[in-house]
């Protein structure tokens, strides 16, 4: 059958997110981290340039030196008299990333969104003193946003999995579940909800609320933090933390799945 252009909600809030944040600014500065990282860590700035479907992030001693995304893939399926629909989305891409002293990674990664909702069915009476509806409205019934990544050091080195998963249905709040392993260590990804100081709320928070957007990632191995990014939403707030209490190792390990996150989270409004 003939499908019609629609608007779902997973896409449509991040548009008005970049909207508000364009047009009234951004009050905060940099989102809040674990008082270890805070006090045993060192923020750096994330700076690119050219243009490129990857970006080329530089930061601390490290580098993407190269990096592609390909084309966004969906289908869509709803039947005939039915208001159930279905609509899938994934992209996939690589990076490579190296430090000054040699270390070097090449990344995998793969996003992918599946939607499931009850489509609208019926018109809309426009009146002077508001709006009535005969039918159905639309209504989302479960959201799956998924990334997964496999970072790869060396040959000789067990290839990590990074998986960050968001879910959102009628019957619980979306939130994020993350983490990434080798098989033998497990680290822990949070998403940041706040700011350092909060400061004078932007009009998203005021609408949506202060908890609304999640402002970035923090990394935990054995409930002690190692790294965090943060998402923007200016080229200012784009800053990724490393902790002074790993090994170079493990430091760079934060560095290859930061950036990953990075480009496909960042919220940016300049």
């Amino acid at each position: 059958m003939k499908t019609k252009p629609k608007i779902f909600l997973g896409y449509l809030l991040p548009i008005i997110y970049l909207f508000f944040i364009s047009s009234f600014g951004f009050a905060q500065g940099l989102m809040a981290v674990s008082d270890n990282l805070l006090s045993h860590g060192t923020a750096y700035p994330v700076t690119w340039k050219g243009m490129s479907t990857f970006p080329k992030f530089q930061f601390h001693t490290f580098q993407v030196v190269s990096g592609k995304t390909g084309w966004t893939k969906s289908k869509y399926n709803s039947k005939l008299f039915s208001r159930l629909e279905t609509i899938n989305t994934s992209q996939n891409g690589s990076y490579v990333i190296a430090s000054q002293a040699g270390d070097s990674a090449v990344v995998n990664f793969t996003r992918n969104f599946d939607y499931q909702g009850l489509e609208a069915r019926g018109f809309v009476i426009e009146g002077p003193h508001g709006n009535w509806t005969i039918g159905s409205e639309q209504e989302v019934l479960d959201t799956d946003d998924n990334y997964v990544a496999l970072i790869e050091t060396s040959p000789t080195e067990s290839v990590w999995r990074l998986v960050v998963t968001q879910k959102n249905g009628a019957e619980n709040d979306a939130d994020f579940y993350g983490w990434m392993t080798d098989g033998n260590r497990r680290i822990d990804i949070k998403a940041v909800y706040n700011y350092q100081k909060p400061g004078k709320k932007s009009m998203v928070d005021l609408m949506m609320g202060g908890d609304a957007w999640h402002k970035g990632f923090e990394l935990f191995e054995n409930a002690k933090s190692i790294g965090a990014v943060q998402l923007g939403p200016n080229k200012k707030q784009l800053v990724i933390w490393l902790s002074d209490e790993i090994d170079s190792f493990t430091e760079f390990l934060v560095a290859a799945a930061t950036v990953g996150l990075l480009n496909d989270y960042m919220k940016m409004a300049e």
